[in-house]
């Protein structure tokens, strides 16, 4: 029987390292493509993931389990995106192949038109500030709820709401240029 998220967040607390291990293969790979989304090609996103997770084990006590785990990591992951955009860290350009081991891919249907516009869209996204940017990512990007989008980013729902309302009129602004 596979365990829920919340079910192996708990043991995992409990000090059950083999639910810690679980739960990060389940989030490695989303883990990756939102700090490959947010960061652009500036480093290697497996390591804000390694040190994402490595945060995650530390501070386990932290985690509230009345709130959804994944948004925890997401929140913890974001923060530490946010932090090396302003260190300005050098870029480094994945390939292909890297993109896809670390599961950085579109869904099928949006994938030619991604294909087609890609640089335009990833200048046009790049260009957004960060809070604007980073909830765009989460919620189209990765596919998260605007709940738990809320509580990744420790906002209100409609403030979650507010900024992708901002982000996409500035996007629709740019990308008629």
């Amino acid at each position: 029987m596979t365990e829920t998220e919340a079910e192996l967040a708990t043991a995992a607390r409990g000090g059950n390292r083999a639910a810690l291990n679980e739960l990060i293969q389940r989030l490695y790979k989303p883990i990756c493509a939102l700090a490959y989304r947010l960061l652009g090609r500036r480093e290697d996103p497996r390591e804000v993931a390694q040190e994402t997770f490595s945060r995650v084990a530390r501070h386990l006590d932290h985690y509230e389990t009345g709130r959804p785990f994944s948004a925890w990591v997401f929140a913890i992951a974001a923060n530490l995106c946010r932090n090396r955009l302003r260190r300005g860290r050098e870029a480094l350009a994945l390939d292909a192949a890297e993109e896809a081991e670390l599961g950085i891919e579109l869904p099928p249907d949006r994938r030619a038109l991604h294909l087609e516009n890609r640089d335009r869209v990833n200048r046009a996204l790049d260009s957004l500030p960060y809070d604007l940017k980073v909830v765009v990512v989460l919620h189209f990007q990765q596919d998260v709820p605007l709940g738990d989008v809320a509580d990744a980013l420790g906002i209100s729902r409609n403030a979650v709401g507010i900024r992708l309302f901002r982000a996409l009129k500035i996007l629709r602004q740019r990308l008629k240029e």
